[in-house]
């Protein structure tokens, strides 16, 4: 089995506005550490927590929070030794 990869992942987020000037805003960078448990062609899965030593079918099963992040939205995966 691969081990899991822990990461930091700098990304483009969307962003709602009100009442502004539309020309003023845009998308914002944001960060997100944690493990990648999915990832193909156009997405990547982080989820931000785990049990210790879990593989991702394990993970799954226990309904992890995370992120669903567009490869086209990644700025930059730094990887993060532990």
């Amino acid at each position: 089995m691969k081990p899991l990869r822990l990461v930091l992942i700098r990304y483009y987020d969307h962003v709602e506005f009100r009442n502004r000037d539309y020309s003023t805003v845009g998308p914002i960078l944001r960060e997100v550490v944690g493990w990648i448990v999915y990832e193909d062609q156009d997405h990547i899965v982080v989820i931000s927590e785990k049990a210790a030593g879990s593989n991702p079918e394990e993970i799954a099963k226990l309904k992890p929070s995370g992120f669903v992040i567009l490869k086209s939205a990644v700025k930059e995966v730094v990887n993060l030794d532990v």
